[in-house]
Protein backbone atom coordinates (compact mmCIF):
# COMPACT_ATOMS: atom_id res chain seq x y z
CA UNK A 1 0.00 0.00 0.00
CA UNK A 2 1.31 3.48 -0.76
CA UNK A 3 1.87 6.06 2.28
CA UNK A 4 -1.06 8.77 2.59
CA UNK A 5 -0.25 12.17 1.10
CA UNK A 6 -0.33 14.02 4.37
CA UNK A 7 2.35 11.89 5.87
CA UNK A 8 5.70 12.67 6.40
CA UNK A 9 8.91 11.00 5.61
CA UNK A 10 10.79 10.09 8.28
CA UNK A 11 14.50 10.88 7.98
CA UNK A 12 16.75 8.76 10.50
CA UNK A 13 19.61 10.31 12.42
CA UNK A 14 22.17 7.81 11.94
CA UNK A 15 21.58 7.23 7.89
CA UNK A 16 21.89 10.91 7.72
CA UNK A 17 25.44 11.13 9.78
CA UNK A 18 26.63 7.93 7.57
CA UNK A 19 25.80 10.05 4.38
CA UNK A 20 27.14 13.08 5.40
CA UNK A 21 30.34 11.50 6.51
CA UNK A 22 31.02 9.71 3.57
CA UNK A 23 30.41 12.56 1.73
CA UNK A 24 33.40 14.84 3.54
CA UNK A 25 35.51 11.74 3.59
CA UNK A 26 34.93 11.95 -0.76
CA UNK A 27 35.39 15.52 -0.61
CA UNK A 28 39.06 15.31 1.33
CA UNK A 29 40.06 12.62 -0.98
CA UNK A 30 39.99 14.18 -4.14
CA UNK A 31 41.11 17.66 -2.64
CA UNK A 32 44.18 15.92 -1.90
CA UNK A 33 44.27 14.13 -5.26
CA UNK A 34 44.17 17.60 -6.83
CA UNK A 35 46.64 19.47 -3.97
CA UNK A 36 49.49 17.34 -3.93
CA UNK A 37 50.39 16.53 -7.97
CA UNK A 38 49.52 20.64 -8.05
CA UNK A 39 52.49 21.50 -5.59
CA UNK A 40 55.12 19.01 -6.58
CA UNK A 41 54.73 20.24 -10.08
CA UNK A 42 54.33 23.85 -8.64
CA UNK A 43 58.07 22.79 -6.85
CA UNK A 44 59.58 21.60 -9.79
CA UNK A 45 58.24 24.39 -12.22
CA UNK A 46 58.78 27.16 -9.77
CA UNK A 47 55.28 28.08 -10.24
CA UNK A 48 54.12 28.28 -6.22
CA UNK A 49 52.09 31.37 -6.50
CA UNK A 50 49.67 29.94 -8.94
CA UNK A 51 49.58 26.91 -7.15
CA UNK A 52 48.52 28.73 -3.71
CA UNK A 53 46.31 30.46 -5.52
CA UNK A 54 44.63 26.90 -6.89
CA UNK A 55 44.66 25.33 -4.32
CA UNK A 56 42.93 28.24 -2.25
CA UNK A 57 40.10 28.41 -4.88
CA UNK A 58 39.70 24.86 -4.73
CA UNK A 59 39.39 24.88 -0.48
CA UNK A 60 36.65 28.04 -0.65
CA UNK A 61 34.66 25.86 -3.06
CA UNK A 62 35.21 22.41 -0.89
CA UNK A 63 34.13 24.53 1.97
CA UNK A 64 30.87 25.82 0.42
CA UNK A 65 29.59 22.41 -0.61
CA UNK A 66 30.31 20.83 2.64
CA UNK A 67 28.55 23.73 4.47
CA UNK A 68 25.69 23.28 2.39
CA UNK A 69 25.42 19.25 2.63
CA UNK A 70 26.71 18.64 6.18
CA UNK A 71 23.03 20.61 7.79
CA UNK A 72 21.84 17.73 9.98
CA UNK A 73 17.91 17.21 10.57
CA UNK A 74 18.50 17.84 14.70
CA UNK A 75 19.48 21.21 15.85
CA UNK A 76 21.99 19.85 18.15
CA UNK A 77 26.30 19.81 16.94
CA UNK A 78 27.31 16.76 16.05
CA UNK A 79 30.79 15.33 15.97
CA UNK A 80 30.64 16.11 12.31
CA UNK A 81 29.97 19.43 11.98
CA UNK A 82 32.81 19.78 14.35
CA UNK A 83 34.87 18.24 12.64
CA UNK A 84 33.84 20.38 9.79
CA UNK A 85 34.16 23.87 11.30
CA UNK A 86 37.54 22.67 11.91
CA UNK A 87 38.54 21.80 8.61
CA UNK A 88 37.41 24.97 7.33
CA UNK A 89 39.64 26.80 10.23
CA UNK A 90 42.12 24.87 8.95
CA UNK A 91 42.03 25.53 5.46
CA UNK A 92 41.04 29.17 5.66
CA UNK A 93 44.72 29.88 8.14
CA UNK A 94 47.47 31.45 6.11
CA UNK A 95 49.90 28.80 7.85
CA UNK A 96 48.29 25.86 5.66
CA UNK A 97 49.53 27.02 2.19
CA UNK A 98 52.54 25.46 1.03
CA UNK A 99 55.30 27.16 1.75
CA UNK A 100 58.74 27.03 -0.39
CA UNK A 101 61.64 27.68 1.13
CA UNK A 102 63.94 31.42 -0.34
CA UNK A 103 66.73 29.18 -1.48
CA UNK A 104 64.77 26.68 -3.91
CA UNK A 105 63.81 29.60 -5.82
CA UNK A 106 67.95 30.64 -6.48
CA UNK A 107 68.66 27.26 -7.82
CA UNK A 108 68.24 26.68 -11.44
CA UNK A 109 65.82 23.85 -12.86
CA UNK A 110 68.07 21.78 -15.06
CA UNK A 111 65.88 19.12 -15.38
CA UNK A 112 64.50 20.55 -18.99
CA UNK A 113 68.18 21.27 -19.95
CA UNK A 114 69.36 17.79 -18.62
CA UNK A 115 66.61 15.55 -20.44
CA UNK A 116 67.58 16.54 -23.78
CA UNK A 117 71.35 15.92 -23.24
CA UNK A 118 70.54 12.46 -21.94
CA UNK A 119 68.04 11.50 -25.15
CA UNK A 120 71.14 12.40 -27.52
CA UNK A 121 73.80 10.44 -25.67
CA UNK A 122 71.40 7.82 -24.96
CA UNK A 123 69.03 7.13 -27.68
CA UNK A 124 70.01 9.79 -30.82
CA UNK A 125 73.91 9.62 -30.98
CA UNK A 126 73.46 5.63 -30.86
CA UNK A 127 70.70 5.44 -33.52
CA UNK A 128 72.95 7.73 -35.69
CA UNK A 129 75.87 5.34 -35.56
CA UNK A 130 74.36 2.59 -36.56
CA UNK A 131 72.29 4.18 -39.41
CA UNK A 132 75.38 5.32 -40.78
CA UNK A 133 77.81 2.30 -40.26
CA UNK A 134 74.08 -0.01 -41.83
CA UNK A 135 74.09 2.75 -44.74
CA UNK A 136 77.71 2.34 -45.12
CA UNK A 137 77.72 -0.96 -45.53
CA UNK A 138 74.44 -2.20 -46.51
CA UNK A 139 73.89 0.37 -49.66
CA UNK A 140 77.88 -0.67 -51.69
CA UNK A 141 77.09 -4.53 -50.38
CA UNK A 142 73.22 -4.37 -52.22
CA UNK A 143 74.16 -2.37 -55.46
CA UNK A 144 77.52 -4.85 -55.79
CA UNK A 145 75.17 -8.25 -55.05
CA UNK A 146 72.50 -7.23 -57.50
CA UNK A 147 75.03 -6.70 -60.39
CA UNK A 148 77.09 -9.75 -59.88
CA UNK A 149 73.27 -11.59 -59.41
CA UNK A 150 72.33 -10.01 -62.90
CA UNK A 151 75.80 -10.98 -64.83
CA UNK A 152 75.30 -14.51 -63.54
CA UNK A 153 72.01 -15.16 -64.14
CA UNK A 154 72.12 -17.50 -67.06
CA UNK A 155 74.48 -19.43 -64.85
CA UNK A 156 71.74 -20.15 -62.25
CA UNK A 157 68.84 -20.37 -64.49
CA UNK A 158 70.99 -23.87 -66.16
CA UNK A 159 72.00 -24.90 -62.77
CA UNK A 160 68.57 -24.76 -62.26
CA UNK A 161 66.98 -26.30 -65.22
CA UNK A 162 69.97 -29.51 -64.81
CA UNK A 163 68.92 -29.73 -61.18
CA UNK A 164 65.70 -30.20 -62.23
CA UNK A 165 65.73 -32.18 -65.36
CA UNK A 166 69.09 -34.78 -63.55
CA UNK A 167 68.02 -34.67 -59.68
CA UNK A 168 64.91 -33.36 -58.46
CA UNK A 169 62.50 -35.34 -61.38
CA UNK A 170 64.75 -38.87 -60.86
CA UNK A 171 64.36 -38.47 -57.64
CA UNK A 172 60.38 -37.72 -58.03
CA UNK A 173 59.93 -40.82 -60.06
CA UNK A 174 62.16 -43.08 -57.78
CA UNK A 175 58.87 -41.56 -54.97
CA UNK A 176 56.24 -42.66 -57.23
CA UNK A 177 57.84 -45.88 -58.20
CA UNK A 178 58.10 -46.82 -54.16
CA UNK A 179 54.83 -45.43 -53.67
CA UNK A 180 53.70 -47.20 -56.76
CA UNK A 181 55.19 -50.74 -55.45
CA UNK A 182 55.08 -50.31 -51.76
CA UNK A 183 51.49 -52.68 -51.77
CA UNK A 184 53.56 -55.30 -53.45
CA UNK A 185 56.74 -55.06 -51.62
CA UNK A 186 54.32 -54.98 -48.46
CA UNK A 187 52.58 -58.52 -49.73
CA UNK A 188 55.57 -60.12 -50.53
CA UNK A 189 57.37 -59.53 -47.64
CA UNK A 190 54.24 -60.74 -45.64
CA UNK A 191 54.00 -64.28 -47.48
CA UNK A 192 57.98 -64.55 -47.12
CA UNK A 193 57.84 -64.27 -43.67
CA UNK A 194 55.24 -66.40 -43.13
CA UNK A 195 56.25 -69.00 -45.33
CA UNK A 196 59.46 -69.19 -43.88
CA UNK A 197 57.69 -69.44 -40.49
CA UNK A 198 55.79 -72.16 -41.84
CA UNK A 199 58.88 -74.01 -43.18
CA UNK A 200 60.42 -73.77 -39.90
CA UNK A 201 57.61 -75.02 -38.45
CA UNK A 202 57.25 -78.20 -40.59
CA UNK A 203 60.75 -79.15 -40.75
CA UNK A 204 60.67 -79.11 -36.47
CA UNK A 205 57.66 -81.15 -36.77
CA UNK A 206 59.14 -83.41 -39.06
CA UNK A 207 62.06 -83.92 -36.86
CA UNK A 208 60.23 -84.54 -34.13
CA UNK A 209 58.48 -87.22 -35.85
CA UNK A 210 61.62 -88.94 -37.02
CA UNK A 211 62.70 -88.95 -32.75
CA UNK A 212 59.10 -90.27 -32.09
CA UNK A 213 59.51 -93.00 -35.02
CA UNK A 214 63.66 -94.02 -34.38
CA UNK A 215 64.36 -92.72 -31.12
CA UNK A 216 67.77 -94.27 -30.92
CA UNK A 217 69.01 -92.29 -34.11
CA UNK A 218 70.52 -94.66 -35.84
CA UNK A 219 70.93 -95.20 -39.90
CA UNK A 220 71.16 -97.20 -42.01
CA UNK A 221 74.53 -97.63 -43.34
CA UNK A 222 74.41 -100.01 -46.67
CA UNK A 223 72.47 -97.83 -48.61
CA UNK A 224 75.42 -95.77 -48.03
CA UNK A 225 78.27 -98.00 -48.31
CA UNK A 226 76.52 -99.22 -51.70
CA UNK A 227 76.47 -95.73 -53.37
CA UNK A 228 79.58 -95.44 -52.68
CA UNK A 229 81.30 -98.33 -54.12
CA UNK A 230 78.66 -97.85 -57.16
CA UNK A 231 80.76 -94.03 -57.11
CA UNK A 232 83.86 -95.40 -56.63
CA UNK A 233 82.79 -97.94 -60.12
CA UNK A 234 82.10 -94.65 -62.08
CA UNK A 235 85.00 -93.00 -61.52
CA UNK A 236 87.32 -96.12 -62.09
CA UNK A 237 85.45 -96.68 -65.60
CA UNK A 238 85.70 -93.07 -66.53
CA UNK A 239 89.57 -93.17 -65.29
CA UNK A 240 89.38 -96.94 -67.92
CA UNK A 241 88.52 -94.73 -71.08
CA UNK A 242 90.73 -91.56 -70.37
CA UNK A 243 93.21 -93.79 -70.29
CA UNK A 244 91.94 -96.31 -73.09
CA UNK A 245 91.62 -92.94 -75.44
CA UNK A 246 95.55 -91.42 -74.31
CA UNK A 247 96.45 -95.48 -75.66
CA UNK A 248 94.05 -94.53 -78.75
CA UNK A 249 96.24 -91.37 -79.47
CA UNK A 250 99.42 -93.03 -79.29
CA UNK A 251 98.56 -96.03 -81.18
CA UNK A 252 97.35 -93.83 -84.03
CA UNK A 253 100.52 -92.03 -83.81
CA UNK A 254 102.30 -95.04 -84.23
CA UNK A 255 100.11 -96.04 -87.08
CA UNK A 256 98.04 -98.94 -85.29
CA UNK A 257 94.42 -99.94 -86.03
CA UNK A 258 92.05 -99.88 -83.14
CA UNK A 259 88.04 -100.52 -82.61
CA UNK A 260 85.37 -98.28 -81.47
CA UNK A 261 86.46 -96.28 -77.83
CA UNK A 262 83.80 -96.65 -75.99
CA UNK A 263 82.27 -93.21 -74.36
CA UNK A 264 81.56 -91.62 -70.86
CA UNK A 265 77.60 -92.29 -71.08
CA UNK A 266 78.55 -96.21 -72.29
CA UNK A 267 81.32 -96.66 -69.64
CA UNK A 268 78.60 -95.41 -66.92
CA UNK A 269 76.08 -97.70 -68.38
CA UNK A 270 78.31 -100.65 -68.12
CA UNK A 271 79.16 -99.62 -64.75
CA UNK A 272 75.83 -99.58 -63.27
CA UNK A 273 75.34 -102.70 -65.21
CA UNK A 274 78.39 -104.44 -63.37
CA UNK A 275 77.46 -102.90 -60.37
CA UNK A 276 73.84 -104.52 -60.32
CA UNK A 277 75.35 -107.93 -60.89
CA UNK A 278 77.64 -107.76 -58.60
CA UNK A 279 75.01 -106.94 -56.09
CA UNK A 280 72.78 -109.58 -57.40
CA UNK A 281 75.12 -112.25 -57.03
CA UNK A 282 75.42 -112.26 -53.54
CA UNK A 283 71.17 -112.70 -53.28
CA UNK A 284 71.00 -115.13 -56.38
CA UNK A 285 73.99 -117.28 -53.59
CA UNK A 286 71.43 -116.85 -50.81
CA UNK A 287 68.34 -118.28 -52.82
CA UNK A 288 70.42 -121.21 -54.28
CA UNK A 289 71.71 -121.99 -50.66
CA UNK A 290 68.24 -121.93 -48.96
CA UNK A 291 66.71 -124.07 -51.82
CA UNK A 292 70.04 -126.46 -51.38
CA UNK A 293 68.81 -126.55 -47.56
CA UNK A 294 65.27 -127.12 -48.48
Amino acid sequence: MAPPAHAKPSVHPGTSVYATETFIFSVIVIIASLTVPLYMTGWISQKDEAVVKVVKVVSQATETLIAKSSILPTSAPTATQNFISATTVAAQAPTRTPAVPPYLHRLPNIFPYFSPILYTIFISLPKSVFLFIFNALYVPTAYTLSIVGKLLAPIWILLEVTFDLFILVPVKAIIWLFNLLYPVYVFVTVAAIVGALLGLVGAGIGKAGLRLVNPSGEQSTGDVGHMDARARAIKEREREWELEQERERNSKGKGRETGTIPTPTSMRSEARTNIKIEDDAPRRGRRVGFMDTS
